[in-house]
């Protein structure tokens, strides 16, 4: 709302007064403009494009200023695009950053779910573009398998009638609690189509994102399969730490999750690289000291 505009820049106000020589990292477009305005030093963390044309225009002829010390986004299709879009002269100051997870200790607690190696796990949002009647449209095919499907359903619930008795909704569950949860899945998916929303639904980010769920499972050390979406691709790559469908295609999904069930040694294999391509690249440790290095 407008009132909580103005707290916000009442509150940006104050503490550039107590920190007027420190640096600034901002992921609100209106702090961001109003930071750079003021002439303190801000590195700018931008997930999707502004949703705004008029803050587009402004970042625009804000993005020359020298106090705008960098922008970080989180993948390179972003990156091309602000070049595109705001002034080729800015690439110099846009550093890709993915997004990331932390690092798990695997004292796993057992679940009360029977682990078997047909338990098939989602963990995330169920706005458009998700997979979730992807999912739905897989179970159909393989009845002998279990799906469960963890995150806040509430604004879902009149599709779930629909949905097959191998299909589970456990709704929400905490970081803690997950981890019962990982340690039944036998084969983890990231259905995403071609067009993904966020909350509120207004902004397709499915050529930006790079989504949290991703670096979750390869922390957790599970198999992965992907939609072949271009930008997953700059982090996921096919038979190697992932395996990548075509998201229009279920019995192409369906085909690949009875073949990674049924070879044990392809599994591990994939699991094991995707986890090694975590811990060398996708930690917030590993996040925070790259921006570090940016500021210094």
């Amino acid at each position: 709302t407008f009132l909580n505009k103005i707290i916000l820049i009442l509150n940006i106000l104050k503490e550039i007064k107590i920190f007027e020589k420190k640096f600034f990292i901002s992921r609100s477009p209106i702090a961001s403009l109003i930071l750079l305005m003021l002439n303190s030093k801000i590195i700018v963390e931008l997930h999707h494009p502004f949703h705004s044309k008029i803050f587009f225009k402004i970042f625009n002829f804000l993005s020359k200023k020298k106090n705008l010390v960098q922008i970080i986004v989180i993948s390179k299709n972003l990156k091309k695009y602000l070049i595109e879009n705001i002034n080729h002269n800015i690439e110099s100051k846009i550093s890709v950053l993915p997004d990331s997870a932390n690092q798990k200790q695997y004292n796993l607690i057992k679940s009360k779910i029977n682990f078997s190696k047909k338990n098939i796990g989602y963990v995330g949002s169920f706005y458009k573009g998700r997979g979730i009647e992807l999912i739905k449209k897989i179970s159909l095919i393989l009845k002998d398998f279990n799906f469960y499907l963890i995150g806040d359903y509430s604004n879902y619930k009149f599709h779930l009638k629909n949905f097959p008795k191998n299909v589970n909704f456990l709704g929400f569950k905490n970081q803690k609690s997950l981890k019962k949860y990982y340690y039944i899945f036998d084969i983890v998916l990231a259905p995403y189509a071609d067009d993904v929303r966020v909350s509120g639904d207004k902004l397709d980010t499915s050529k930006f994102m790079s989504p949290l769920k991703i670096f979750e499972y390869m922390s957790n050390k599970k198999i992965i399969i992907s939609s072949n979406n271009q930008v997953l691709k700059e982090i996921l790559k096919n038979n190697l730490n992932c395996i990548l469908c075509n998201y229009k295609n279920p019995m192409e999904w369906a085909n690949k999750i009875r073949m990674v069930s049924s070879d044990t040694s392809l599994k591990k294999k994939i699991s094991m690289h995707a986890h090694s391509d975590f811990k060398r690249k996708y930690t917030w440790e590993i996040r925070a000291n790259k921006i570090l290095n940016l500021i210094k």
